[in-house]
């Protein structure tokens, strides 16, 4: 899979060893640029990155739903899907998820990653530039039709 670095400053995905499937991806953003939110009345709005102890970072607020930049697009392979998911220490050490649990980027999307994120906490979280947010591995789609079928098949089936 190729990947382009859309802020120069964006950290290039990479495995932990060979053998992992998943890789990091890391938050980036340059002091004071706009992060969009959306509020818990479903407000979009913006926030400016803020520079604390030496880092840019966004605020979190609890109940809010945020698209944290990568400054990565992602060239998905045909027949393939990139999954992204929670970063674990995102989740267990600040209550960020995923908004929809899993993001799925496929073939042809090129606009730059964002990671939609949830603070399910009652605390603010802050996310500093380069900090890990999610996880994604690539995924071989396997194709398929979906076929209709009567609703006395779907009994019998159910019933054997």
């Amino acid at each position: 899979m190729k990947i382009f670095r859309l802020n120069k400053r964006a950290e290039r995905p990479k495995f932990s060893n060979r053998a992992d499937p998943i890789f990091n991806m890391k938050a980036c953003f340059e002091p004071n640029t706009k992060v969009c939110i959306l509020n818990s009345l479903n407000k979009e709005t913006f926030a400016l990155t803020k520079v604390m102890n030496g880092k840019t970072v966004v605020q979190v607020y609890p109940q809010q739903r945020v698209l944290i930049p990568t400054g990565l697009s992602f060239d998905v392979p045909a027949e393939s899907v990139l999954k992204i998911y929670t970063h674990d220490e995102a989740s267990f050490k600040k209550g960020l998820v995923l908004v929809n649990g899993i993001s799925l980027i496929k073939h042809g999307y090129t606009e730059e990653c964002y990671v939609m994120i949830y603070n399910i906490s009652d605390a603010v979280a802050v996310v500093e530039d380069g900090e890990n947010i999610a996880q994604a591995m690539l995924e071989k789609i396997i194709p398929y039709d979906i076929t209709e079928i009567p609703t006395e098949a779907v009994k019998e089936t159910s019933e054997t």
